[in-house]
């Protein structure tokens, strides 16, 4: 039926989409270790809301996913998805100074100026 076959395809796309979004947004707030955020702990949460949902969302599916491949497929992308992170030019934010400098504010004793 090529009308479900659509609707799929634009549901698996946009929760694709998502998920790499996801990834791309929270692996580099842990710069030291991308990796293991990617690759162990980000697929471990992924798959237990899954696992724990999926039998009152759609227990037909539940009953046919094999975890074990499920799991390892996770655990590939996010590690491939981490290497790619920790492989990315750091760029220098302004996120770790007071809010005061990275509004704008001026006031005396904000910034050394000396330097």
């Amino acid at each position: 039926n090529l009308r479900t076959l659509l609707i799929a395809a634009t549901i698996h796309l946009l929760t694709s989409l998502l998920v790499g979004l996801l990834y791309g947004a929270t692996l580099p707030m842990v710069p030291r270790r991308p990796v293991l955020l990617g690759g162990v702990v980000a697929p471990l949460i992924w798959t237990g809301l899954i696992h724990s949902i999926l039998g009152i969302v759609n227990p037909v599916l539940n009953q046919r996913i094999d975890w074990f491949w499920f799991v390892a497929s996770q655990v590939a992308f996010g590690v491939v998805a981490g290497i790619v992170v920790a492989r990315q030019e750091r760029i220098r934010t302004w996120q770790r100074l007071p809010l005061s400098v990275r509004s704008g504010m001026e006031a005396t004793g904000m910034r050394d100026d000396n330097t």
